[in-house]
């Protein structure tokens, strides 16, 4: 781009004398000056043209932002997926039903910098996303259940995120609730 500017600035001011022994000559015999390089529309629109450019050239980080948000929202559930799996093995394959059961303090009493509340269902966890998060993604749901083999309670139980695929052999507890956009999820939960 600065090539173009500049041959511009070239023509302009070779350009203008095509045809004339100078520019003091043209004041003489009476004919205004012909101007000399970019007029200030020529360089606003050019400035312009740039601007646009620049704004298309640049990726928008707000995809990202969104994704670092819900991540660190499924973050502050880690240490309770521990309750979860104690009340599926002390009780022979079942999940707890709600927050009560799982020894979970109420979902309005599970906050954090992203999430508003957070509702055992089943066993799944469905956080609601809120406070500082991105207005985007305000409300919506992501859930992150718990994962089990069927038929064999003694079996280790993982989990899943969001809209991730459920691995062959494994069942997951629960309703999957996630209603964030996949492009707005961490790599993880899609």
């Amino acid at each position: 781009l600065s090539v173009v500017v500049f041959c511009g600035l070239v023509w302009g001011l070779l350009g203008s004398k095509q045809g004339r022994s100078s520019a003091a000559s043209d004041v003489y015999k009476g004919r205004p000056l012909r101007s000399l390089g970019f007029s200030l529309i020529e360089l606003l629109v050019v400035m312009s043209i740039v601007a646009i450019l620049a704004m298309i050239a640049l990726p928008s980080k707000q995809g990202e932002i969104i994704a670092i948000q819900v991540n660190e929202g499924a973050k502050l559930v880690e240490q309770f997926k521990g309750h979860i799996a104690a009340f599926y093995y002390t009780t022979n394959g079942d999940f707890p039903e709600d927050n009560a059961s799982a020894q979970l303090p109420d979902p309005n009493k599970i906050i954090g910098h992203y999430i508003t509340s957070v509702i055992v269902e089943e066993g799944a966890m469905q956080l609601t996303f809120g406070n500082k998060s991105n207005t985007n993604i305000h409300g919506l749901v992501l859930s992150i259940r718990p994962l089990f083999v069927p038929n064999s309670p003694r079996s280790p139980i993982s989990w899943v995120c969001g809209l991730d695929d459920i691995p062959e052999g494994m069942r997951a507890a629960g309703t999957n609730k996630t209603n964030i956009p996949r492009e707005n999820l961490p790599i993880a939960c899609k």
